[in-house]
């Protein structure tokens, strides 16, 4: 995948077209999700959004937008993880310490 998605990154067409449509119908999946419930953000972390993750945001920032538009919803912001190799792992983390540190 992250061989793919470098060359989408580089702009070559045939890895790029498969990268934008998996972004699709990730964007689909999200404006689905945002018009049923009140999600006010997404945060795109994990080992597949770490090279083409500006590609996803761009198509869930637009359908969110085109979304949001049609049906006078507040705005959903679309971010992509700072680290989104390590996200799921810094989280996990954090849970764990927080559990340990302020037991409920």
């Amino acid at each position: 995948f992250d061989a793919v998605a470098r060359r989408a990154v580089r702009g070559e067409e045939g890895p790029l077209g498969l990268i934008a449509e998996s972004a699709r119908k990730v964007a689909a999946v999200a404006a689905t999700a945002a018009s049923i419930m009140d999600i006010e953000m997404y945060v795109l972390a994990g080992s597949g959004f770490a090279v083409p993750g500006a590609i996803y945001a761009e198509h869930i920032r637009q359908a969110l937008d085109e979304l949001t538009g049609a049906l006078s919803l507040p705005r959903v912001a679309v971010e992509l993880a700072h680290n989104p190799r390590d996200a799921a792992a810094v989280g996990a983390s954090a849970l764990v310490l927080q559990g340990a540190l302020a037991p409920r």
